[in-house]
């Protein structure tokens, strides 16, 4: 049963949405992009890694646990821009993501390395694929490059290297202005019964919304 408060998308459903599709899908493009970065299997002659964590938490900047990495991290810094609201109440909205690929490695050169292939994994996975798993209206890409890893940056035998792309996700559909309960609710924490139906001229149809200002449009209004 659909709520008739409608939707409510916000930054952290991006964030997990992105997640779960790298998640599916980062399985498939990873090794094309390490056959085809490295066709004679030098950087990973036994394939590159899988992905240890898909997180949105903000862990860049502490000490990774081995176990952790390779890692990728989303993590929303707010909309785009402002959003549009069509003639029925509809919201969509645009997204600005930073996906971190965080790697760690030998020396300063292979943590990079890494990092820029499992980022260009993502990559792929993402723009052939940016309704995110019907998720999205579309994906854009913006300028990356590395990003600071301060902390931890040398431990002991291991270096960490982060590699950062912002991505502009659109949702079609983040709300419904025209949604809502009519009055305020006896029992909120009871999901309230759909509207009630009705039809113009009589009988009955479902009712999803009605026109701002409360009447119904003239026939010939398009």
């Amino acid at each position: 049963m659909t709520s008739i408060f409608g939707p409510i998308v916000d930054e952290s459903d991006v964030e997990r949405a992105l997640l779960a599709h790298l998640e599916e899908w980062m399985p498939t493009y990873l090794p094309y992009v390490v056959r085809a970065k490295d066709p004679k299997g030098e950087r990973f002659p036994n394939g590159a890694p899988e992905v240890r964590q898909y997180t949105w938490r903000d862990v860049v900047g502490e000490k990774f646990p081995e176990d952790q990495l390779p890692m990728m991290l989303a993590r929303g810094i707010g909309e785009f821009d402002d959003p549009g609201t069509q003639g029925d109440g509809v919201v969509d909205t645009r997204y600005v993501v930073y996906l971190i690929a965080v790697c760690s490695g030998f020396d300063r050169d292979e943590a990079r390395e890494a990092a820029r292939i499992y980022a260009s994994a993502a990559q792929l996975a993402i723009m052939q694929h940016e309704d995110l798993g019907g998720f999205a209206a579309g994906v854009r890409m913006q300028q990356g490059g590395r990003y600071p890893i301060n902390k931890g940056a040398g431990e002991g035998d291991r270096f960490l290297s982060a590699v950062y792309r912002p991505y502009i996700v659109e949702v079609d559909e983040t709300m419904k202005t025209t949604g809502g309960p009519l009055a305020p609710l006896e029992d909120p924490e009871t999901e309230p019964d759909p509207w009630p139906t009705v039809k113009k001229g009589g009988g009955q149809a479902a009712v999803t919304a009605l026109e701002r200002n409360g009447f119904w449009p003239d026939e010939d209004t398009p």
